[in-house]
């Protein structure tokens, strides 16, 4: 039943309860128990709730070490230790090392790149940090860009009624305020833009709507 408790496990992890400052029971319990595991557990998965245990760090230094040793863990899972050093790269964007993040990003996709059937699971992981990357740059274009790639990768019913909100949002604001951001259509077919309707956001979804049918007046 590891399938089973590899889930759980994930759907544990994410649990906000967990996010309290001075909480560390993730942290406790995979010492004790998930840390020895590495052998029994879908790599993907094991590398995912590491990444998601990694936030009870409160030292983000300690969490970038916690997730490098975990990758050394995983020598051989390939997408696994990508999704390790994906969440290092994120750490050092929230530490304000933008070069540093972007390095990793880079070195991570060129990797990538010269490999076959990498999990898209992975795929999406890169393009989001990408989106994180250039949304703190204030690159509208290039934020749009990678947004879509996540979205390309990652099923619609994998994210909250939230995040599909933040996510259209974040975008259709990058349209808005992009300077070279002309073709829409392909944000326009996704469901995801469904979440602004009936909320504060409406505005964005029908001046997109009307961006797309070219309905200037």
């Amino acid at each position: 039943m590891w399938h089973q408790i590899s889930n759980e496990l994930i759907t544990m992890a994410k649990h906000t309860a967990f996010d309290a400052t001075e909480n560390t029971d993730l942290l406790e319990l995979y010492d004790e128990m998930i840390k020895g595991l590495q052998s029994k557990l879908n790599p993907i998965k094991y590398a995912i709730v590491t990444i998601l245990v990694s936030r009870q760090h409160k030292d983000i230094e300690a969490s970038i070490t916690f997730l490098d040793e975990a990758s050394k863990r995983l020598d051989g899972k390939r997408d696994a230790q990508f999704l390790c050093r994906i969440a290092q790269a994120e750490k050092k964007l929230n530490l304000g090392q933008h070069h540093d993040c972007l390095q990793i990003l880079a070195e991570v996709k060129d990797k990538i790149e010269s490999q076959s059937d990498v999990d898209p699971k992975v795929i999406a992981s890169l393009a989001e940090s990408f989106a994180s990357y250039y949304r703190r740059k204030d690159d509208q274009e290039n934020f749009y860009k990678a947004s879509l790639q996540f979205l390309a990768y990652t099923p619609v019913t994998d994210l909250t009624g939230d995040e599909k909100k933040q996510w259209s949002i974040k975008m259709g604001m990058a349209v808005l305020l992009g300077k070279n951001i002309f073709n829409i259509a392909e944000l326009l077919d996704k469901e995801l833009l469904q979440s602004l309707v009936g909320t504060d956001f409406e505005w964005l979804y029908d001046l997109l709507q009307a961006l797309g049918r070219g309905q200037i007046q």
